[in-house]
């Protein structure tokens, strides 16, 4: 018996919204890039580690879920926010 298809598995023939998703993975993560800048450069006042730490365990779980159903717009942009956290909760921590 075959696996049924799933709007992700369209490659040949992807929608419109799966190519803005495409992009989206990319653009979403940047909305990141002004609060990483601010604190590593040491402007960290009024930045919650606790909530970093938060977002950081639920893009890991996205993350997860991204790569065992192999939504590759997904797996894009929760590998990005990943890095993005972790490197601003270090930031938070060593200033």
């Amino acid at each position: 018996m075959t696996k049924p298809k799933t709007v992700f598995d369209r490659h040949d023939n992807p929608l419109l919204i799966d190519k803005i998703a495409m992009v989206a993975a990319f653009l979403h993560p940047a909305s990141g890039l002004p609060q990483l800048f601010e604190v590593l450069n040491g402007n960290t006042a009024g930045v919650s580690v606790w909530s970093w730490l938060c977002f950081m365990g639920f893009t890991a779980l996205f993350f997860v879920y991204s790569l065992a159903h192999k939504i590759k717009p997904m797996i894009i942009t929760n590998f990005l926010w990943l890095i993005i956290d972790t490197t601003i909760i270090i930031a938070i921590l060593t200033h």
